[in-house]
């Protein structure tokens, strides 16, 4: 079963579901109203969800809800605040950084989820952390949007932006570049009733 608020990517789930010959389903929702019962599921996934919502507090009770007494949460989710982007000059990639955290509504929502689940009555069995590095393929369109987002919102100029893709092209040529952001995933359990 996956939930998602946008029509949009519902239907491109659903076509990759029946294309794979997968028996998924696929409802409109959102973290804040799963549109499910109490105590539906054994096992609730949530991916790069957290670092969208104004009130992950609020999401993770609604995860307690629909799960049954002893089932599972995992919930992964990145920490923007340590992306790396190189090469580039650090004063503007800084400025970027900076205003890509300020415009993500829960940035750093990776380094909370421990303490999102346990607050919600979770008990924890296991975190991890992993590097998230994008290969010159992906590297280049995220470049791309967060460049675009910086020079419409004043965070750099066209000099600055033009300088810097030119900074990445050139890394990308030589192997000489990097994106990444840090990815944690908390397993956690509702105790049994």
């Amino acid at each position: 079963m996956g939930v998602d608020p946008n029509p949009a990517m519902l239907a491109t789930a659903r076509e990759r579901a029946a294309a794979a010959g997968a028996q998924a389903r696929f409802v409109e929702g959102d973290a804040y109203h799963l549109p499910f019962e109490d105590n539906s599921f054994d096992v609730v996934r949530c991916e790069r969800v957290y670092q969208h919502l104004d009130d992950p507090t609020a999401a993770t009770a609604e995860i307690a809800r629909v799960l049954r007494p002893g089932g599972r949460a995992l919930l992964i989710d990145t920490d923007w605040q340590t992306a790396i982007l190189h090469p580039g000059d650090p004063a503007v990639v800084a400025r970027m950084t900076a205003a890509m955290l300020e415009a993500t509504p829960n940035a750093k929502s990776g380094r909370s989820l421990r303490g999102l689940l346990v607050a919600a009555g979770f008990v924890i069995d296991d975190m991890g952390s992993e590097a998230v590095i994008w290969d010159p393929v992906t590297v280049r369109p995220m470049f791309d949007q967060l460049g675009r987002r910086a020079l419409a919102d004043g965070v750099i100029t066209q000099q600055e932006r033009d300088d810097l893709t030119a900074a990445i092209d050139a890394g990308i040529e030589i192997g000489d570049y990097l994106l990444s952001v840090t990815m944690f995933a908390v397993l956690a359990h509702l105790p049994p009733h």
